[in-house]
């Protein structure tokens, strides 16, 4: 009895496995780009944190970069996110607008997850740079368009900012 519920619950979960790898097989593709790119914004990110901790050695506790759970979960969740985005608008594409709308959904999907992330790679590489590295006019635009992100690698205690936030608030409000 045991062996037959087994092979039951096998073969509903290998038809399951296998109508979706048919159906969406021609996404993968673009899933593999968008997680390359994902990739490439953790590397630059990774990257420039290790430039922090050269350029600025007395604002990082941390002496050298570690692995952080936390962020390993912004990386899953940040390829699940945008795998998710790329599969709906497949189905969208495919099943929803089929002959009706000729716009390939899952590739413009692909294109603003990769932008995102390419957009988060510029950032990266425009924050903080060593010196002698970097020194062309299209990095100095980028650092003057750009978000710098060289204080987010800082370690800083919360309670300062929330003491300055308090006093900030404190004195706005007595005006």
């Amino acid at each position: 009895m045991h062996n037959y519920i087994f092979n039951i619950v096998y073969s509903v979960i290998s038809g399951a496995v296998g109508w979706f790898v048919g159906v969406y097989a021609p996404s993968f593709p673009l899933l593999v780009v968008a997680l390359l790119f994902v990739l490439w914004d953790v590397q630059s990110a990774w990257s420039l944190d290790k430039r922090v901790h050269i350029l600025y050695p007395d604002r990082v506790k941390r002496r050298q970069t570690k692995f952080q759970s936390f962020k390993v979960g912004k990386i899953v969740i940040t390829i699940i996110r945008s795998s998710e985005l790329i599969l709906l608008m497949f189905t969208l594409h495919h099943w929803v607008f089929a002959g009706f709308w000729d716009l390939p959904l899952e590739y413009v999907a692909t294109a603003i997850v990769c932008g995102w992330q390419l957009l988060s790679v510029l950032e990266n590489n425009a924050s903080c740079p060593m010196p002698g590295t970097n020194d062309s006019k299209f990095w100095a635009v980028l650092r003057h368009v750009l978000v710098d992100k060289t204080s987010r690698h800082f370690d800083i205690d919360l309670t300062e900012l929330d003491k300055n936030e308090e006093t900030v608030n404190g004195n706005n409000s007595s005006n």
